[in-house]
């Protein structure tokens, strides 16, 4: 009926709308007070990885975001943590009978999946502490369990598939555990004193550490030869090398010719062809002669640090490695290897920034700069002639936004001209390249200013070239973290080991101000844009406030408790409304720190050491977690007034609407006069 009132262009132009809905509901329902997933950077950490033995092309990955399933060998990847209490994920195993069991160790104890992953549930009946750092099935009873747990790494063990579980020794420190495959009562144990050996399951045991050098010695990794068990390799000693048993464990030597200069973390045994592979500090080794020799094979790995492995069961060569940087596959015995990462989230981001142009945001992780175009569709790393990775901060200069700076622990200070495609370092006379934190001036971006470790804060005028300290009046030379008055500039705030100290001549000269409690290290500075004399600190999991340029501080977080506060963001658009980054997520004030609401409704995980407002789209809200990037659209009904915490969906930006609407109307127009 809608035809007989309406013009019959009219209806076109809704029936063009819908359809633009439809093929894009992203762009117009952003749900209000909900975190959305960026759909990277992807990779991360990957601290295991596990291949059923039944349907190989079916795989998972542990990682500081939890757990992540792949069911087309790798090509995919989906998070899978519902029940988990806690995403930092140390160790995960399958069931070898029965693989769609799995069991995961992590900071909250041991927790188990009886449907491939899609659900978890605790199971730490006998645990006396739940830090749970490596989990091993009996591979022949698979209801048999042992967990090494606690900073003393006490070994435990369960016989009901982890519903009880009892300790087996707690003499030890219990760094690694492998299960002879032929008799499963025989275990050995890489501890801080050795191997020892256990041929009844654990009750007893006994040192079998002789030639792997006088003891104490750490053992970090074990693995047994699948076709002759009597064969061990042991990762062992402070330079973690290579060694070989052939006699049980009796005697051990040093089979490491070819990886003098690499520290080996894991290490793996092919089950068909009985090659060895070891992952390092600089990629993957293989040897085909019983670990006499090693030869590199890192043809397409991007990240070297190479932390798990893991070898396809039914299709010998074909074997996954897990690094810093996310999963590589290789399919020809790691002659070529590609990242697998599609979909994987776990890189943990440090610092977000944005240059202040519409879908532009750079992320940075510790050891990475990311750049998308898109607000987050499409990631890419951007990391050309950046040698030392730890980063710690990226500033952007106001006036110049393809002019980037980035401070790291020991490579200094890095400056990129083409919007991060190239980086050369600049550390003339910065002569301490711990670098904490960088700011720019925001009316002389000429004008930068370093944060170091032992060496204070340096100073330079010409965007880097050069470099003084300007220390006069600092009682402490580690600085952790600079801000600068975004009206007067020549104000600057500089926490440090003594607590915040501030210079009101561009540096020159320094005196603390902490009184009310502030006498600690700042994890965070924020200084209100409107009002700058109205400053905040997070100081041992404490927000700090001042309004008088810091000549007092009284605390503003007293409903935000047991939570360590990693950042702080000030709205740039209505400045009483403030956020904290913490281990515990993200909370949100509309009146300056007087009450707070909790807003992490969609945010899996909640560790966020990085917020920022997008300057472009104040209801936009960017952080910085161990699983990647999150957005977050704010009510801006009660921005700055109130709200913020609930769930809510459907409700859209005029703006956007505004614009579809346009673009339908266009592309009607279009159509009208092609027909």
């Amino acid at each position: 009926m809608l035809h007989k009132y309406w013009p019959k262009h009219v209806i076109t132009l809704l029936g063009i709308l819908v359809v633009t809905l439809v093929l894009t509901p992203g762009l117009l329902f952003a749900a209000v007070g909900q975190w959305s997933q960026s759909s990277g950077p992807e990779g991360g950490n990957i601290f295991a990885l596990v291949v059923d033995p039944i349907t190989p092309s079916t795989l998972y990955a542990g990682t500081g975001n939890g757990v992540f399933k792949s069911t087309d060998s790798g090509t995919k990847w989906n998070a899978t943590n519902t029940g988990l209490t806690d995403l930092t994920i140390f160790t995960l195993v399958v069931d070898p009978i029965t693989p769609s069991t799995l069991y995961v160790g992590t900071f909250d104890g041991v927790f188990k999946s009886i449907d491939s992953g899609v659900s978890w549930s605790a199971i730490n009946s006998g645990l006396m502490n739940l830090y749970v750092y490596f989990l091993v099935v009996d591979p022949e009873t698979p209801s048999t369990l042992y967990a090494a747990a606690g900073n003393d790494r006490w070994l435990f063990k369960s016989t009901d598939s982890g519903a009880n579980w009892s300790l087996v020794d707690s003499v030890q420190a219990h760094l690694a555990l492998a299960v002879d495959p032929d008799s499963p009562d025989t275990l050995y144990s890489g501890t801080h004193n050795g191997v020892y050996k256990s041929t009844d399951g654990g009750i007893n045991w006994s040192n079998v550490s002789v030639g792997l050098g006088s003891l104490p010695v750490n053992v970090y990794d074990l693995a047994i030869d699948p076709i002759t068990p009597s064969t061990v390799y042991a990762v062992a000693g402070h330079d973690q090398e290579i060694f070989k048993s052939t006699d049980s464990g009796a005697n051990w030597n040093l089979v490491n010719t070819g990886l003098e200069n690499s520290v080996v973390y894991a290490l793996v045994v092919d089950p068909v062809t009985r090659t060895l592979y070891a992952g390092s500090s600089n990629g993957v080794y293989k040897s085909i002669d019983g670990g006499a020799n090693w030869g590199g094979i890192n043809t397409g790995l991007t990240n070297l640090g190479v932390t798990a492995l893991v070898v396809d069961p039914g299709t010998s060569g074909t074997l996954y490695a897990g690094s810093g940087y996310g999963v590589f596959k290789s399919t020809d015995g790691g002659v070529n290897w590609e990242a697998n990462n599609t979909g994987l989230t776990a890189l943990e981001i440090r610092v977000l920034a944005s240059p202040g142009v519409p879908g532009v945001l750079y992320a940075c992780t510790g050891n990475r700069v990311y750049k998308t175009t898109d607000n987050g569709i499409r990631w890419n790393a951007i990391n050309s002639g950046l040698t030392f990775p730890d980063i710690r901060a990226l500033i952007i200069d106001p006036n110049t936004p393809s002019t980037l700076y980035v401070a790291t622990l020991g490579g200094g200070v890095f400056k990129s001209n083409d919007s991060g495609l190239s980086w050369n370092a600049i550390n003339t006379g910065l002569s301490y390249t711990l670098v904490y934190a960088i700011a720019v001036d925001p009316v002389t971006p000429s004008i930068l200013y370093a944060g170091t470790l032992n060496g204070g804060v340096f100073k330079s005028s010409d965007s880097g070239d050069s470099w003084n300290p300007v220390n006069d009046g600092l009682t402490n030379l580690d600085v952790f973290t600079l801000t600068i008055d975004p009206i007067v500039p020549s104000t600057i705030y500089a926490g440090t080991n003594d607590g915040v100290f501030k210079s009101t001549d561009s540096g020159a000269s320094w005196s603390a101000i902490n009184t009310g409690g502030t006498h600690y290290r700042p994890f965070a500075l924020a200084v209100d844009p409107y009002t700058p004399s109205t400053i905040y600190a997070s100081i041992v999991g404490s927000l700090y406030k001042s309004t008088d340029s810091g000549g007092s501080w009284i605390a503003v977080n007293l409903e935000i408790t047991n939570a360590i506060i990693e950042v702080v963001a000030v709205d740039p658009v209505a400045p009483s409304t403030l956020y904290v980054g913490t281990h515990n997520g993200v909370f949100q004030s509309n009146d300056s720190g007087g009450s707070w609401n909790e807003i992490n409704a969609g945010l899996a995980n909640l560790f966020v050491g990085a917020l920022l407002v997008d300057p472009t789209a104040s209801s936009r809200l960017y952080a910085g977690t161990s699983g990647g990037v999150h957005t977050f659209t704010i009510d801006t009904v009660s921005h700055g007034g109130g709200g913020g915490g609930g769930g809510g969906g459907g409700i859209f930006d005029l703006l956007t609407l505004m614009l579809l609407i346009m673009s339908a109307y266009v592309t009607w127009k279009v159509v009208k006069r092609c027909s």
